[in-house]
């Protein structure tokens, strides 16, 4: 049988916009002096989130009022200024400036539902046309629910500034998956006929397989997905050529499962870590507008306008494709759903130290900085003396003896170097106590923990030590390279950042626990590769892993 594929191509499912607007009527209230404002109210969000509220004030009501000439344009001044006229005068006077009134609730009713802030807004006063009363209010957190009684069944994240290099090629099976119909799909799939045999299914699914890109991951024991939007590609080209700084280019949708919805969930269970995951696997800043909560039918229900991790975009190194063995997918599925402080701040300055806007010293000042992150937590310590036999003791009882016959000099001396004295004698005393790992020593302690091979083949790790020490320094305190002090060889700075970079991102694969594979840039002397987070074993060489060059020795 020949099938006539058109009848049954997907159809388009126009369920999401990049931009967002609310209009009604609304009422905005004031704390000092207390009142509120009402009038036709106009809202308009970017694609970053950022927000415009337009009010055109037809009524106001403020309790402490002035009986003057012109007392209607007088008090709504006192009431939106916020400062109480000046009646001590031929005319009444008002003071300018930022309006103070703090205003601590402002709500718009519209033919669809409710918007509303959460917490204060800013605002300023307009200049409207023919005398009107303009008042443009700033929100950082809002709410918009409509009529709806409908549960809530999906969350939804528009992605911002989410570019992989085959994000628009990937050709995941849907036909036979619990995605094949999802409501939130950027595609109406349609149904398989009854009467088709095995080779008209076969035929037909192979077609359906073909119309949309999909990167499915696990979520809360269920299938959630990313889409990039139909017009990914002109998106991604404006990003890569710098026309646009901030665009959203695909949408994230999961299972809410019995959580609850509300602005209070960010700070609960709404995975905002994913935006992490999603920018160490692509090297750029993923941010989101706003999140969005549907029912089963992909209905709207509520949306929450409170942006997250949006900044310009700057193109950095893609670690993690869709369609290589492990790739975004299992990143996302096998991390923890929770990320302590140190981990994502390391995420954010290992991103930023491999971006292409920075110079050589900030890069590192990123990488450096990210070490100092990962390896803080662990709080590694060593001795610097391990005696037996009960000399430890000996040794121990003769060193704080000798620390207080010198701290006995610091009282004999002038109060200029009383305290250098004493601290001499603090050293001395506790000189068989354990001392914290220098920088470099808790990089290696720390990727030996998370059971990385690289220390292990390093023939000379004094060397790689002194090396990252002298760099740090140079880096972290000096803030540039200098022919003067030794560190400005370039073929040691562009080993360091490579090198400090695969680094890096192994580090963060492996406590993120991914196990896949990534791209490697040391992997190869001269192209960047696809290889396992354990490529580096022990039968390696050091020139292999990127260490151990002869111009470094």
């Amino acid at each position: 049988m020949t099938l006539d594929f058109d009848s049954f191509t997907p159809q388009r499912n126009n369920w999401f916009s990049t931009k967002i607007q609310y209009s009604g009527r609304g009422r905005a209230e004031f704390s000092q002096p207390r009142g509120w404002v009402e009038g036709k109210v106009k809202i308009h969000f970017n694609e970053i989130g950022s927000s415009s509220i337009e009010m055109k004030v037809d009524s106001y009501f403020v309790e402490d009022r002035v009986d003057t000439q012109f007392a209607d344009n007088d008090n709504y001044l006192w009431l939106v200024n916020g400062r109480k006229p000046y009646l001590d005068a031929p005319f009444t006077f008002h003071f300018g400036g930022t309006p103070d009134n703090t205003c601590i609730k402002l709500a718009i009713q519209t033919k669809e539902g409710t918007f509303s802030i959460i917490d204060k807004a800013n605002y300023r006063i307009g200049d409207g046309l023919d005398g009107e009363r303009l008042i443009i209010f700033y929100a950082p957190n809002s709410i918009f629910e409509t009529t709806s009684t409908e549960k809530a069944k999906y969350w939804v994240m528009p992605l911002t500034n989410f570019v992989t290099d085959d994000l628009s090629v990937i050709r995941y099976h849907l036909v036979g998956t619990s995605l094949y119909k999802h409501p939130l799909l950027f595609w109406n799939f349609p149904s398989f006929p009854n009467d088709f045999d095995n080779d008209d299914k076969l035929q037909l699914t192979a077609y359906l397989n073909t119309h949309t890109s999909v990167t499915p991951f696990g979520y809360n024991n269920s299938l959630a997905f990313i889409e990039p939007l139909f017009d990914y590609k002109k998106r991604e080209k404006r990003l890569l050529g710098g026309t646009a700084k901030n665009l959203i280019t695909a949408v994230m949708v999961g299972d809410i499962g019995d959580q609850t919805v509300g602005f209070e969930a960010l700070k609960e269970w709404i995975p905002l870590y994913l935006l992490q995951l999603l920018s160490v696997a692509t090297g750029s800043l993923v941010g989101t507008p706003w999140i969005e909560f549907r029912d089963s039918d992909g209905h709207l229900l509520q949306r929450i306008h409170s942006s997250q991790w949006n900044k310009s975009f700057h193109k950095g190194h893609v670690a993690l494709k869709s369609t290589y063995k492990g790739g975004i997918s299992r990143l996302l599925t096998i991390a923890p759903n929770k990320l302590d402080s140190h981990l994502r701040t390391a995420i954010l300055l290992t991103i930023k130290g491999a971006q292409e806007i920075f110079d050589m010293e900030d890069s590192l000042n990123f990488f450096f900085r990210a070490f100092d992150t990962l390896t803080k937590d662990l709080r590694h310590t060593k001795r610097l003396v391990e005696l037996r036999d009960g000399r430890d003791k000996i040794v121990r009882d003769i060193l704080i003896h000798t620390g207080k016959q010198i701290g006995t000099v610091a009282d004999q001396t002038e109060k200029d170097e009383k305290a250098t004295i004493k601290n001499i004698a603090d050293i001395v005393s506790t000189a068989d106590q354990p001392k914290r790992h220098n920088e470099a020593e808790g990089i290696i302690e720390f990727a030996k923990y998370l059971g990385l091979n690289d220390f292990i083949i390093i023939d000379d790790i004094s060397w790689w030590g002194k090396l990252y020490i002298r760099y740090r320094t140079q880096v972290i305190h000096e803030s540039f390279f200098s022919k003067e002090t030794n560190t400005h060889n370039v073929d040691e700075i562009g080993y360091l950042y490579f090198y400090l970079h695969d680094l890096l991102l192994r580090l963060l694969f492996k406590k993120l626990n991914y196990d896949g594979e990534y791209m490697s840039r040391i992997a190869h002397p001269k192209y960047i590769v696809n290889k396992s987070v354990d490529w580096v074993t022990k039968e390696l060489t050091p020139i292999e892993i990127g260490v151990g060059r002869s111009f470094l020795k």
